[in-house]
C-alpha cells in the first residue's frame, strides 16, 4: 500500500500544481462497481488469492474512464486489450487461461486452447513480475516519453499505469486499470489527466456477464 499512497500524493500535488499555474485537469476515476460482488478476503501470504480457470475474453464495465478503443495506442498506457493474458503480462491471447499459485511468491499462468491443452505457461514472481498490498496483485510501471518533432522545445509526457486484480466473492477475477498522465506541452502548459476502468473475468462455464461492453 505504502508506493500506491505515495503515488497518489505525488500526482494529486502535480494535478494541484498545475491548476493554480492556470493549465488543466481531466480526472475519470469511477468507483468499483457496487453492482459486482465484493472481493474476496482470502489470502496467500501477503496476496489476494486468484487462483482459478477463466474464459480468456474479459468484459469492460460500462462506466469506464478510460474511453476505449483509444483513438491510437499510447506508450506507458492501457491498450484497452480485454484478453485476460496480456493484462498478466503473457503476450499471446488463450480461449481460457488457468492461474495458480504455488506458493506465497509465484503463480504459474497457463494459456488453454480450445480442447483445454497447454499451448504456453509462464511464471511470475512476486516483487519481480507483480506486487501484492493489503487490497490487491498488481503490475505497475512508469514511463517518461519526450518528443521534439514537430514542436520547436521538448514536449512529452509522463505516465503511470496500473493493473490491480482480485478475485470476487463469486470467483470472478476482476482487474481494476488505472492510467495517470502529466503533459508538458512547449514547456508552458500542462495537463494532468487520472483514469480508471474495471474488467472481469468470469469461471470458464460460467454465464456471460451482464452490464458490459467491448471496446
Amino acid at each position: 500500500m505504502r508506493n500506491r499512497k505515495h503515488s497518489g500524493i505525488r500526482w494529486g500535488s502535480a494535478a494541484a500544481t498545475l491548476l493554480m499555474a492556470g493549465c488543466m485537469a481531466n480526472i475519470n476515476t469511477p468507483n468499483y462497481p457496487v453492482e459486482w460482488p465484493p472481493a474476496s478476503t482470502e489470502r496467500i501470504g501477503a496476496c489476494p488469492v486468484l487462483s482459478g480457470t477463466y474464459v480468456g475474453a474479459g468484459s469492460l464495465y460500462i462506466d469506464s474512464g478510460i474511453r476505449c478503443p483509444r483513438p491510437q495506442t499510447q506508450e506507458g498506457l492501457w491498450s484497452c486489450d480485454l484478453q485476460l493474458a496480456p493484462n498478466l503480462g503473457v503476450a499471446s491471447h488463450a480461449v481460457t487461461v488457468e492461474i495458480e499459485q504455488l506458493d506465497d511468491e509465484a503463480i504459474n499462468v497457463r494459456l488453454l486452447d480450445e480442447i483445454g491443452a497447454t499451448k504456453e505457461m509462464r511464471t511470475l514472481h512476486l516483487d519481480k513480475e507483480y506486487r501484492c498490498d493489503e487490497e490487491s496483485l498488481y503490475f505497475a510501471s512508469n514511463g517518461l516519453h519526450a518528443s521534439f518533432d514537430p514542436a520547436p522545445l521538448p514536449s512529452g509526457f509522463l505516465s503511470q499505469h496500473s493493473r490491480r486484480f482480485n478475485r470476487d466473492a463469486k470467483g470472478e477475477l476482476v482487474m481494476t486499470v488505472r492510467d495517470d498522465m502529466q503533459a508538458l506541452l512547449l514547456l508552458l502548459i500542462g495537463v494532468v489527466t487520472s483514469a480508471t476502468s474495471h474488467v472481469r473475468w468470469i469461471p470458464a462455464g460460467a454465464p456471460s456477464c451482464p452490464a458490459a461492453k467491448l471496446p
